[in-house]
């Protein structure tokens, strides 16, 4: 979890779902990093980069500790972030057949060109239920784990 300021809830039923690690900064209420504590959590008060948790310090702590695959399912500003910072190995896009929220999954990257645009290498495309699912890896990577066993989409799709 990353979390700046110490908004999640200590009831939070994460808690209670295995090993919970909580990144946070100074700035988290000491009685806040103390309950999350006694719910069992490691907390890690890190430095700050533009008012939060500066996730470079992240990896390099979740490194040490010997963490080498990190599964970001946090929201924009968290992905943007990683993105951002160049700090992302591994895509992974899930499209579904519904639609929420209010625009793109990703904020401003940095990138004002195309010329500038980081390119990825196309892993799989492949189905769950009615979801698709993209996998892309950096072209530079040479290792890269396979990805999670779903459906193969089939391209062009059968006939019905």
């Amino acid at each position: 979890i990353v979390d700046s300021s110490g908004h999640t809830a200590p009831s939070a039923r994460v808690f209670h779902t295995g090993e919970v690690i909580i990144a946070t900064t100074a700035r988290c209420p000491h009685e806040v990093t103390v309950a999350w504590k006694e719910q069992g959590a490691e907390v890690l008060v890190l430095p700050e980069r533009d008012g939060v948790v500066d996730l470079g310090a992240l990896l390099e702590s979740l490194g040490r500790r010997g963490v080498t695959e990190v599964y970001c399912e946090g929201g924009a500003r968290v992905a943007t972030s990683l993105v951002a910072l160049d700090l992302v190995d591994r895509l992974e896009l899930h499209y579904g057949p519904a639609m929420v929220g209010n625009g793109p999954a990703l904020g401003d990257i940095g990138v004002a060109s195309m010329s500038d645009a980081r390119r990825w290498r196309p892993i799989s495309v492949r189905r769950a239920g009615d979801d698709v699912l993209m996998s892309f890896a950096r072209p530079e990577k040479c290792e890269v784990s396979p990805p999670p066993k779903a459906g193969r989409l089939p391209l062009p799709a059968e006939p019905s």
